[in-house]
């Protein structure tokens, strides 16, 4: 992904998309409702404190992501430190 060029960039991340929201049950990229008024200290709690996010957010999220993956994976190297090999990525798509 990081050598890429800018439009490979894009279909990888649509192509990722694409896979999420066609698993079963269907992936969903969510982020908090900014209109809920919930409990301060419990944010996550009760209906309506999770919306979906418009396609470009979604592929922002991937995007950034990979990258982190890609700088966990080097820094790993650079540290010499063991990598549980575990990104984010990964536990969006199940594999962590």
């Amino acid at each position: 992904y990081i050598e890429a060029a800018w439009n490979e960039k894009k279909k990888i991340v649509i192509s990722i998309i694409r896979q999420i929201q066609s698993m079963d049950p269907p992936g969903r990229f969510l982020q908090r409702d900014p209109q809920f008024k919930g409990v301060e200290s419990k944010p996550c709690l009760g209906l309506g404190t999770w919306v979906p996010v418009d396609e470009k957010k979604a592929a922002s999220k991937v995007s950034h992501c990979l990258r982190e993956r890609r700088k966990e994976k080097k820094g790993s190297l650079e540290n010499e430190t063991v990598d549980d090999g575990i990104s984010p990525l990964d536990v969006i798509l199940g594999q962590a």
